[in-house]
């Protein structure tokens, strides 16, 4: 998920936006003044479909489509579908308005779910090493000679 708070100079007003990587995913993303757009920006300095936010590997990018007049990042002009890694507190202009970054979770499945296998191997690992650790401390000093598993278990 990543959340942007929008500036728009020419009024003074605010919006805020999340996209989440599953918008990202469909498609979505598009900043512009058209309608269709997940970010309408309404100012003729902007393209119909100016720029998009992109998801990719667990990060946030930010491209400009080729728009007319352009975009920034950082204070940096931004080429045509050059791909700006985006972080907390950085500055999107385009036209009158500001595009500032506040926010960025991470919500890579994948990489949640490998954590998860790992973790629960790791447990499962655990519990055999003292399960192990048992049955060797059972042989090494319990006399084993008259005894059954039965009276091993149940004395």
């Amino acid at each position: 998920m990543i959340a942007i708070k929008v500036f728009d100079q020419q009024t003074s007003e605010f919006q805020e936006k999340i996209f989440t990587p599953e918008i990202l995913a469909q498609g979505g993303g598009l900043l512009g003044r058209n309608a269709k757009c997940d970010l309408m920006l309404n100012s003729s300095d902007v393209s119909r479909v100016h720029a998009r936010i992109i998801h990719q590997a667990g990060q946030y990018y930010f491209s400009d489509l080729g728009s007319t007049s352009g975009s920034m990042v950082n204070n940096e002009d931004a080429q045509t579908n050059q791909n700006f890694l985006l972080k907390p507190n950085d500055k999107i202009r385009i036209g009158d308005f500001v595009l500032t970054v506040t926010a960025i979770k991470s919500s890579n499945r994948a990489s949640n779910s490998i954590v998860a296998f790992i973790r629960t191997s790791v447990q499962f690992l655990a519990v055999v090493g003292v399960l192990t650790s048992l049955a060797a401390i059972a042989y090494i000093y319990l006399p084993l000679d008259n005894l059954s598993l039965n009276q091993l278990f149940h004395p």
